[in-house]
């Protein structure tokens, strides 16, 4: 189509001479497309610039109202942007007008051939898809198109039908290994190599699922698809042959069933003799087992009237019960054995035979001539109205078991009337009993003790503790004997010993845990100790000190005779008369001493202590403060020579008029009542030792009495002031030694 009919004339002339090509020409757009719609054409050659419609509108025309037929722009335009949107529209090819006219007519032909071919090639590809289709869409195997990655981008209807997938839950993704077993993939892309080459691929079976979870046998080949020249894919087709499958692997077992089934026939009739030959020895062993057992054996047939009717016995029956049972036989139960007639025994055996549930009992009395025994007995059915009784004599076991009862009572008896705690241990330390004086000094009942480990119960530990006496006895090995120790538990003292009870092979199967408490005789012992080192200490006191203090008045009085100078022998007698004080403060003491522990521990309010202590000091300008809120404590009657020795300390190191504070505060569960004044204070290298006999300037004696008479009732004492800022005692009473406040008080000053 061109508006320049000279150049339309020219170019229908040179096309024309080729025998295949016909040309029809048009001189405007509407014209072209009037021609289409009468007759259709192969392919349209347009100029651009015409008038009423250009090249590139009546291509648009051409495909809103013809289609997709071929379109070639054929114009002088030599614009870029003209090529650009005549291939954005749809144009198959862009040639350009001018130059020699044989070359490019030439050229023209060319496009002209070549965008024919392909539209051609394109329908036939779109009509044998279509046909591909129609066909995929009916047959009943599955068909899949896979690109060459292997992924599917066509799945046959039939998937859905055979595999319960969808197709297009298939279509776009990976093969599924829920879908096709591994191995199955694995064979398709072993043949991925020969269908690359354009070979098809050799039968391959794979295993498959359907959506419901049941499993496929397909079989299948696949085909390569090729375009171009290359590789684009692979079809593959598979059919269903689960059933086929499934009737091979029936007719293949029915087939080995009938040879086993032959084989065994075959078999049958030797086995049945051989069977017979087993069953006669079986039958002679079971006779001589029945004759050689030591249990005796009855056996009896119950008629149809009631009858329970003796058949026969083995000969440790006749054994057993001193008799020959073959005379019995055809007599009923209650007439060969008379005993039985008036017991349940004979109707326990019929319920037997009429439920075949086995009858056991151990005890069964009978009595016969004058003589009773006992007998334990089992008796079942072995046939229809067959029943067998085994029995054996346990006249003399019972007689064992209640001498072992009554001997065990006795023991029981003892154990419980023991008076001292007495326990039963496993090897493992677990508490399997307890006498009635251990349940008592331990404060549980048995139940709350069995199972629980002896350390966890007196000791409160998870482990044994050291000096353990039943570690002890394991370390001794299988020959050791018993172990004594003594043992700190239940806030007493206990001599405790561990007895093996071993079994047959040495070992240790249980221990028998005694234990006497000595905690009274160790306290008379310690009292005893204290005594001793009370006595040692008065006689130091008075061989040692006080002869040197007599010593030193005696050698001061003879200087001051010999003295003439009166002031020098004033001096003397001075000394003199000190160390006189010395030894009346030393008498003293030892009459405080004596008393420590003397008598009972009392309930004493540490202000009134206070109080009467600052009777026996000379204050000697000391101000005194007291917090008194109550509190009273648990203490020797001498603790009012704690306080008026730790004021006489006070006087004699802290200066002139020093102030003295006593107050109380409770620490938890203790009572700490604190001491401190605001003198020079104790040396950190001196505060664990002003406590000691003899430490100090003058006696060494009046604050070693402290900690001895707090010591009573378990109180202590330490100094924790800072040097040079004064004193800080604290005496520290634990719990059930102290009690209060009484009321609160109120700070007084003397």
């Amino acid at each position: 189509m061109d508006d320049e009919p000279a150049l339309l004339e020219l170019v229908r002339l040179y096309l024309s001479k080729e025998p295949d090509v016909q040309v029809r020409t048009a001189a405007s757009g509407r014209e072209a497309l009037a021609e289409l719609a009468q007759s259709p054409a192969d392919i349209v050659v347009s100029d651009y610039q015409m008038p009423e419609m250009n090249g590139i509108e009546l291509l648009k025309a051409c495909r809103r109202e013809i289609g997709e037929i071929p379109f070639i722009l054929f114009t002088g335009r030599g614009r870029e942007e003209i090529a650009v949107e005549a291939i954005d529209n749809g144009a198959d090819f862009y040639v350009q007008k001018g130059g020699e006219p044989v070359a490019q007519f030439a050229e023209l032909l060319h496009k002209c051939r070549q965008a024919v071919r392909r539209r051609r090639s394109e329908l036939a590809l779109c009509e044998s898809e279509a046909r591909f289709r129609e066909m995929a869409e009916r047959i009943s195997e599955i068909v899949l198109l896979l690109d060459e990655q292997g992924i599917p981008f066509y799945a046959s209807p039939s998937m859905e039908r055979v595999t319960g997938y969808a197709p297009d839950t298939v279509v776009g993704r990976p093969l599924d290994p829920g879908l096709i077993d591994p191995r199955g993939l694995a064979a398709i892309r072993a043949s991925e190599a020969d269908m690359q080459a354009g070979r098809p691929s050799p039968p391959i079976v794979i295993e498959s699922r359907r959506r419901s979870g049941e499993t496929l046998v397909l079989e299948g080949t696949g085909v390569p698809i090729i375009r171009d020249g290359r590789f684009r894919g692979v079809q593959v087709v598979l059919r269903d042959i689960t059933g086929l499958r499934r009737t091979e692997d029936e007719l293949r077992a029915a087939y080995e069933q009938l040879s086993a089934a032959e084989e065994e026939l075959r078999e049958s009739f030797d086995e049945l003799k051989e069977s017979e030959s087993r069953l006669a020895a079986s039958e002679r062993k079971l006779r001589a087992l029945l004759e050689s057992t030591p249990t005796g054996l009855h056996l009896y047939h119950l008629e149809p009237d009631g009858r329970l009717v003796f058949s026969g016995g083995n000969p440790a029956a006749d054994r057993i019960l001193c008799r020959d049972h073959a005379a019995l036989v055809g007599l009923s139960i209650e007439e060969a054995f008379p005993g039985l007639a008036e017991t349940e025994i004979p109707e326990r055996y019929r319920e037997v035979v009429r439920s075949g549930i086995p009858f056991v009992q151990e005890d069964v009395p009978y009595q016969e001539g004058g003589t009773e025994r006992v007998y334990e007995v089992s008796a079942f059915r072995f046939g229809p109205a067959e029943v067998a009784v085994q029995f054996v004599e346990v006249t003399r076991h019972r007689v064992l078991e209640r001498e072992l009862r009554r001997l065990s009572s006795e023991w029981e008896g003892i154990y419980q009337a023991i008076g001292q705690p007495v326990l039963l241990l496993g090897p493992d330390q677990a508490i399997l009993s307890a006498n009635r004086a251990a349940l008592r000094r331990i404060g549980l009942d048995l139940a709350s003790l069995r199972d629980r480990r002896c350390y966890e119960v007196f000791h409160h530990a998870t482990a044994p503790p050291d000096g353990c006496p039943f570690s002890r006895l394991v370390e001794q090995g299988d020959a050791g004997g018993s172990v004594e120790m003594l043992v700190e538990a239940l806030e007493g003292t206990f001599l405790v010993a561990c007895t093996p009870i071993r079994d047959d092979r040495g070992r240790i199967a249980k221990v028998i845990h005694t234990m006497t408490e000595i905690t009274e005789r160790v306290q008379n012992e310690q009292a005893l100790r204290d005594a001793h080192e009370r006595i040692a200490l008065l006689t130091s006191l008075a061989r040692h000190d006080i002869r040197n203090r007599l010593m030193a008045v005696q050698g001061y009085l003879r200087l001051a005779e010999r003295e003439d100078d009166p002031e020098r022998a004033a001096r003397h007698r001075e000394q003199a008369l000190d160390n006189v004080g010395m030894i009346e403060r030393i008498l003293d003491f030892t009459a405080d001493y004596e008393r420590v522990g003397a008598r009972a521990p009392e309930w004493q309010r540490i202000s009134t202590v206070v109080r009467l202590a600052l009777d026996e000091v000379d204050l000697n300008g000391i101000r005194l403060e007291i917090q008194d809120d109550g509190w009273e404590v648990l203490a020797d009657p001498l603790l009012r020579k704690v306080f008026s020795n730790l004021l006489d300390n006070t006087v004699r190191h802290a200066g002139s008029s020093p102030c003295v504070r006593i107050g109380a505060r409770e620490s938890g569960d203790t009572l700490v009542v604190t001491y401190t004044d605001d003198g020079a204070g104790i040396p950190d290298a001196d505060k664990e030792r002003i406590f000691e006999k003899g430490y100090g300037r003058n006696t060494g004696l009046g604050l070693y009495l402290v900690p001895q008479i707090l010591g009573i009732t378990g109180a202590s004492i330490v100094e924790k002031g800072r040097p040079g800022e004064g004193v800080r005692f604290e005496l520290s009473w634990p719990p059930g030694t102290w009690r209060g406040p009484a009321s609160q008080g109120d700070a007084s000053l003397y």
